[in-house]
């Protein structure tokens, strides 16, 4: 990931970005994956940074050929990207989630001490 060459006029930013969460001990592999996906994306559609726009962003993250899952992760990244940019006092669009991951029904089952009680005593007899 290293090997990368940032492109895009948010290439500075997204490196900040980056070097914050890194520094802060998270490994992030998927999320820069995703920014450098961004900042090619940037680089050679021409879109000029440091302002993040909505049609920017729309564009970057519901490409048609992409599944729902992918959308969702780029929608987060770029949340998140987006907070990042205002609190350093950047103009940027706060893109809404437009999607959600499916969630889980499996339900857990706790044991009462009852049943723990039997379960041990079944299994040392």
């Amino acid at each position: 990931m290293q090997n990368y060459e940032w492109r895009s006029d948010f290439s500075a930013l997204i490196h900040d970005f980056l070097e914050q969460h890194h520094l802060a001990g998270l490994k992030f592999e998927r999320q820069e994956r995703i920014l450098r996906h961004f900042d090619s994306f940037c680089f050679v559609h021409g879109y000029a940074g440091p302002e993040l726009k909505k049609y920017v962003l729309e564009e970057f993250i519901y490409d048609k050929r992409e599944r729902k899952s992918t959308h969702y992760a780029k929608e987060v990244v770029m949340l998140q990207f987006a907070d990042f940019l205002i609190k350093r006092g950047y103009p940027a669009y706060r893109v809404a989630h437009r999607y959600q991951l499916p969630r889980s029904k499996y339900v857990p089952h706790i044991y009462t001490a009852e049943e723990k009680q039997r379960f041990f005593h079944a299994v040392d007899n």
